[in-house]
């Protein structure tokens, strides 16, 4: 099994998408967890490769060739994914990385996993407005408001979103669900959010839970 796993993320790494979404198959058909596959074979590799862009060890159009095999190699999990969490279907997250911050890729990465685990995913994109988080979480009648923010001033544009949604008197309408490397569950707990996720995987499992409530 650790074999496939290090196999799929050599796929991932190397930008090979047809590898990747082999990979991911064969992974499954060994009977590995779908959301081990994600963190242990798409999400290192491609973690290794955000590392080597960011230290300048490779370029930026090898970044977007591994994230379009990372995004071939969640295709087969998300059936999978699609079946244990079929609950999930008709529930909306609205998806974005806060104003102030143009980092994307892990918000990307968490939006694709929360669209194979069979959520529907309207991501806003990046440096987002925090009134119009809002806004669209309220005209899209959404049920979860995922905020990523990687920077520890950016953070506090999802406490901004916190306090707009309680002065409209709509936070009760929402679970909001905080990330990124600027956060921690001290952090989501002192603006008031009902989750923190420390990666894809567990934003996943969290994002699961608290829509289930």
């Amino acid at each position: 099994m650790e074999r496939v796993l290090q196999e799929l993320s050599a796929a991932i790494i190397k930008g090979e998408s047809e590898k990747a979404e082999e990979g991911s198959r064969l992974a499954l058909e060994q009977g590995i967890e779908p959301l081990r596959v994600i963190s242990e074979g798409i999400l290192s590799g491609f973690a290794e490769v955000v590392r080597n862009y960011e230290e300048g060890k490779c370029s930026f159009p090898d970044l977007m060739v591994s994230a379009f095999a990372a995004k071939q190699g969640l295709r087969h999990l998300t059936p999978t994914l699609r079946s244990r969490e079929l609950e999930n279907k008709r529930k909306k997250v609205v998806i974005c990385t806060v104003e102030g911050d143009i980092h994307t890729i892990g918000k990307d990465l968490v939006s694709l996993a929360l669209s194979a685990a069979g959520f529907q995913v309207v991501d806003l994109g990046c440096d987002v407005p925090c009134t119009q988080v809002a806004e669209a979480a309220e005209s899209l009648n959404a049920e979860m408001i995922a905020l990523s923010a990687s920077l520890s001033i950016s953070r506090l544009a999802q406490k901004k979103v916190v306090e707009i949604l309680k002065a409209r008197e709509r936070r009760h309408k929402y679970k909001v669900l905080v990330g990124g490397a600027g956060t921690d569950s001290t952090w989501a707990g002192q603006i008031g959010a009902d989750g923190w996720g420390r990666d894809v995987v567990e934003a996943v499992e969290v994002a699961s839970r608290l829509l289930r409530d």
